[in-house]
């Protein structure tokens, strides 16, 4: 297997790793040979004006965890185990979060020293980076599962949510421990603004359009062992909303200079940012589509033993109503064999879905006829290009913009 084969098989989360190691790798080699080319005693920097470039990462530290793994015990009054819910999620989404991904940033910034001790900054910034995994769940109608071995069947779609590109304007009042020296750590702190911009993936877009498009019934979920209840009444369902904010922040900083050259310093720099504001992705005017269960042990007359747990229908079989994502289609039960090889858009299935049952590609299916048998192996090579109906949670949140930079980079004193 070549190269490109080896780097085409990567997830986006593991492609944007590897580019941002390797980025940051040449940025260490290159601070290398600065620094073995020799050392010079630091400039005095007393009444001057100094010129800095750094390249570097910011990663947030705010997440959107899954409920999927999530288990809520009841206890009555008399300290009894009362109720229990089990979160019907597939556990695996806990694996991923929802939140801005490490981002590649550079900022160019300039300082003016009032004394050798002293040094007043302004910097701007540039970033872009993913936003994801936005969490998509789906237990698809017609599909045959062993409910003798699993109460439901749910499968994870994870979604990228898109790109976040922020401007920091900063402003930082640094102290330098060691003006002349050839190493002089230093220590800071200031305030700025951000300016923030989102774009919203296609995946994002597709889903938010079929919810637009959809109407979504509330299956309430039954307490251990118990599945969902018969769907309510339809409602009207909204996509996707974003809220990406500028915000205020106010920050620390850290780090230290290292002179190689007469007016040349290499620099690195570490720095904690809070904010004022925060991104904010929700679902039909919520931060998800379904009611999650929490996790831990609670009083059964608290207001977690009497909220209702549970998710929506989306779509429907027949009459045909599109869902939120294509994870299949529907085929002649009379196909289900051991490996059968089966394709979307037979004609009986729009008109008799009752007598079809849905199959995801490349997959497994459970025999139609007798649904505790074992499982048979199925090729579907391709799904239909139709949002298919089911149980669906989509699960959006809050995330703070704050988070930690690490940059190297080189100034030069005037």
């Amino acid at each position: 297997m070549n190269a490109v084969e080896c780097l085409s098989e990567l997830s986006p989360e593991e492609w944007t790793l590897k580019t941002n190691t390797r980025r940051i790798r040449t940025i260490g080699w290159i601070i290398v040979a600065l620094a073995t080319g020799g050392f010079a005693r630091a400039e005095d920097v007393e009444k001057k004006f100094r010129l800095g470039f750094a390249l570097g990462l910011y990663d947030t530290s705010d997440e959107v965890r899954s409920d999927s793994a999530n288990i809520l015990l009841l206890v009555r009054p008399s300290g009894v185990l009362g109720d229990a819910y089990e979160d019907p999620r597939e556990d695996e989404a806990v694996i991923g979060s929802l939140r801005h991904q490490a981002a590649f940033r550079t900022t160019l910034s300039g300082q003016y020293a009032f004394t050798k001790f002293f040094v007043l900054e302004g910097s701007v910034g540039y970033q872009k980076g993913d936003v994801g995994d936005i969490e998509v769940q789906a237990q698809f109608a017609g599909e045959q599962f062993d409910t003798t071995r699993k109460r439901f069947n749910f499968h994870v779609f994870n979604t990228d949510g898109g790109t976040l590109t922020q401007v920091p304007l900063q402003v930082t009042a640094l102290a330098r421990f060691r003006p002349k020296a050839t190493f002089n750590p230093y220590l800071g702190a200031g305030v700025g603004y951000s300016f923030v911009g989102f774009d919203s993936s296609e995946q994002l877009d597709a889903i938010s359009l079929n919810m637009d498009a959809a109407t979504g019934q509330f299956a309430r979920q039954q307490s251990f062992p118990g599945s969902f209840d018969s769907p309510g009444a339809s409602v009207n369902l909204s996509g996707a909303t974003v809220d990406a904010p500028d915000t205020f922040e106010w920050h620390l900083a850290g780090g230290a200079e290292l002179s190689f050259r007469k007016k040349w310093s290499v620099i690195v720099d570490a720095r904690y940012m809070w904010t004022s504001a925060s991104f904010h992705l929700r679902f039909n005017g919520t931060d998800s589509i379904g009611v999650s269960v929490p996790n831990g042990l609670q009083d059964q007359n608290s207001v977690y033993g009497t909220t209702i747990y549970g998710t929506y229908a989306i779509g429907t079989l027949l009459p045909f109503q599109p869902g939120l994502v294509d994870g299949g289609c529907l085929v002649p039960t009379a196909l289900i064999v051991e490996g059968a090889q089966v394709t979307c858009g037979a004609p009986v299935c729009t008109t008799s879905p009752q007598s079809c049952a849905f199959v995801r590609p490349g997959g497994v299916a459970t025999n139609p006829l007798d649904t505790a048998g074992s499982l048979l192996h199925v090729n579907l090579p391709q799904s239909d290009g139709l949002g298919d109906p089911g149980f669906y949670y989509v699960q959006g949140g809050e995330i703070d913009y704050k988070g930690l930079s690490v940059q190297v980079g080189v100034r030069y004193t005037f």
